[in-house]
């Protein structure tokens, strides 16, 4: 498959060397009303999720993150701060 052919899987590219192949007629959000809702936050407060379906494969850095809509554990981008301060008061 090329990047950028229509086909029944398609490519995209983001910077940082990112690649999303998916699946354009099963991209869906899971549940597809209100959320699941999660109790992942500090406190053990609560927060509503909802899945992405339909992704193929998300690969960042050449390391596959995403896997037939499952999250394979791997970290291989990271963040960083620019460092510069703004005088606007919070």
């Amino acid at each position: 498959m090329q990047q950028g052919s229509v086909t029944g899987a398609y490519c995209a590219k983001a910077p940082g060397l990112t690649s999303v192949v998916y699946d354009m007629n099963g991209l869906g959000i899971e549940p597809d009303w209100i959320g699941e809702i999660v109790h992942d936050l500090p406190g053990g407060e609560w927060r509503r999720v909802q899945r992405a379906k339909g992704y193929r494969s998300i690969i960042v850095n050449g390391v596959e993150t995403f896997a037939e809509d499952k999250c394979t554990g791997a970290t291989p981008a990271s963040c960083c701060a620019t460092g510069v301060r703004s005088n606007r008061p919070l």
